[in-house]
């Protein structure tokens, strides 16, 4: 996401700059904050009741079944289509290396854990 904005905003990546990014900010405040859900949905879930929260997966958030339950729960009627409208979309060419993500992996072990165990459906999608 930070590459995509950065070339957006007329910028430049080297070769190897993704990584670099990602080595810089994966465990800095700021995506701490972002990504530790486990931390998130606690706090959700001790303010909201459970019928008043909304729990999607971003991995397939854009299919036609999703975009119905999301319609469902905020009251929209749903619009068939919407699935092929993906906003924001990061390139899929940022690969990084099997140590990057294993650490990054052990960083969040409590977040993967929380994750795996209250939504099982994302072992299709995390290394979980």
């Amino acid at each position: 996401m930070d590459a995509r904005n950065l070339v957006a905003k007329g910028g430049t990546i080297a070769e190897g700059g993704v990584k670099e990014i990602f080595m810089k900010k994966y465990n800095s405040e700021q995506y701490i904050f972002r990504t530790r859900y486990d931390l998130t949905i606690s706090k959700l879930e001790n303010v909201f009741l459970d019928k008043n929260i909304y729990y999607g997966i971003y991995e397939n958030m854009f299919d036609k079944e999703s975009i119905r339950n999301l319609s469902d729960f905020v009251g929209m009627d749903f619009f068939d289509g919407h699935e092929s409208v993906i906003k924001n979309a990061s390139p899929s060419d940022a690969i990084l290396d099997e140590e990057l993500i294993e650490r990054c992996r052990t960083y969040y072990n409590e977040t993967y854990v929380f994750c795996r165990d209250k939504f099982p459906q994302l072992k299709y999608f995390w290394r979980v």
